[in-house]
């Protein structure tokens, strides 16, 4: 497979390259709009900020770490500030800012998120009765969907119409959110409904 920019490297290409692989290889794996079990298991990692690895026996691919903007429905998008990740309007040379999203898709609707070519990973921490969200200086592409202590940055995609929703896999219910108010820190909420938090965001590829 190719590097970002390649005709490869896109979130569909990703899924009809499954697809080959379920037909050519008699593999079952995961595809959207496709079930099966097999995808963590033969899933492996790779050192670098770009791809990751799939191991086949007699078998290696290396795959795409894919990169995405991402705003909320009232257009605030993510920057960071005091090593926080923040929402806001960025204006001017303010746009520089902007923090775009790496994703490892760990099945047809879950997946890793991190920034910062994946060295930084969102992740849903419990202490006590405190559920946060939280940036860990961990290598998206040393994360493993089988591993316990590893779901903590696993989010659950949840698309509706033309936004996307993220959930907690570790903490059901809880989601990714941000605030009316501009600047304020992007959290967790399990009160989706609530009017004062933002749940939907627009999640589009960067090309």
């Amino acid at each position: 497979m190719g590097r970002r920019g390649s005709p490869l490297t896109s979130w569909g290409s990703w899924a009809v390259g499954l697809s080959l692989l379920t037909h050519v290889l008699g593999v079952q794996v995961h595809t959207p709009g496709r079930t099966g079990s097999r995808l963590g298991e033969l899933w492996g990692t790779q050192e670098g900020a770009d791809e990751w690895t799939m191991h086949i026996p007699g078998v290696h691919y290396n795959w795409v770490l894919f990169l995405f903007r991402i705003w909320d429905i009232n257009q605030k998008t993510f920057y960071l500030r005091n090593n926080q990740l923040v929402a806001g309007y960025l204006q001017g040379p303010n746009i520089k800012l902007e923090e775009k999203i790496d994703m490892v898709p760990i099945d047809p609707h879950a997946m890793f998120l991190g920034i910062h070519g994946g060295k930084l990973c969102l992740s849903c921490v419990k202490s006590g009765d405190d559920i946060r969200l939280q940036l860990e200086a961990v290598n998206i592409t040393d994360l493993s969907r089988t591993k316990e202590q590893d779901k903590r940055f696993s989010f659950i995609r949840s698309d509706n119409g033309p936004t996307t929703s993220f959930e907690s896999a570790a903490c059901p219910g809880w989601f990714i959110c941000t605030a009316l108010e501009a600047d304020q820190p992007v959290s967790l909420t399990n009160r989706p409904e609530d009017t004062l938090v933002v749940t939907k965001f627009y999640f589009q590829e960067d090309q």
